[in-house]
């Protein structure tokens, strides 16, 4: 049975290997007639130590306004770049631990898949970074579909 797509949800981190899952998304949205949601998550990580905060210190209102219009600008540019005739497009810039936040709109959003890039990491950078493609295909109700 064929199911249909109702929303394709996409996410970048801006890296070349980030941007490669939003092609990927847009001929689904494109073949499946629905909306497509490019979205990126804006991390404000804690101090390592909350004994070190006032080191650490937490951007102001202003900074964060900041980065989420250059995210903003720089989606609007990735999306113009792909040129997606014929598809509904929307934007989102998230705020806060990406895998998350990405699980948690995608479940809120109920998409229909999510689609993202993996940086193929494995060992110990694995272990240092971790993996948000791992961690949210963890926490998210809907399908993931990972591109290398």
């Amino acid at each position: 049975m064929d199911l249909p797509f109702k929303l394709v949800l996409v996410s970048t981190d801006f890296s070349p290997l980030g941007n490669a899952a939003l092609p990927v998304a847009l001929r689904l949205a494109h073949d499946h007639k629905c909306r497509l949601v490019v979205a990126t998550v804006l991390e404000f990580p804690p101090p390592p130590n909350p004994m070190y905060a006032h080191y650490y210190p937490m951007p102001t209102s202003k900074q964060k306004t900041t980065a989420r219009a250059k995210a903003t600008k720089e989606l609007e540019g990735l999306v113009a770049g792909l040129s997606p005739k014929g598809v509904a497009c929307e934007l989102e810039v998230l705020e806060g631990d990406a895998a998350a936040e990405l699980a948690a709109y995608a479940t809120e959003q109920k998409a229909s898949v999510l689609v993202m890039s993996s940086h193929g990491r494995t060992g110990v950078k694995k272990l240092l970074l971790g993996s948000v493609a791992e961690k949210v295909l963890r926490h998210t109700t809907c399908p993931v579909l990972l591109v290398r």
